[in-house]
């Protein structure tokens, strides 16, 4: 179970640095873009690349989101 200070970090990496510089709607949309592709890879839809450039497209630090997967697998496992 992750505290409130690692989920506020953990979702650090889908909103922008600064709240003023990107709209809540575009945040959101973000959100369901970056759900929708994750559920489209499970599926084996798209591949973990073009995961990773719809990720990065909607505006999410793809090394930070990798570097978090891992720590989050390796508590996990």
């Amino acid at each position: 179970m992750i505290n409130a200070d690692q989920l506020k970090d953990r979702m650090r990496l889908w909103t922008p640095e600064r709240f003023d510089e990107v709209s809540v709607e575009e945040t959101s949309n973000n959100l369901i873009i970056c759900g929708e592709a994750l559920s489209d890879f499970f599926s084996l839809k798209i591949t973990p690349t073009e995961y990773l450039d719809i990720v990065e497209s909607c505006g999410v630090n793809v090394d930070e989101y990798l570097e978090t997967i891992n720590e989050n697998l390796y508590d996990f496992l």
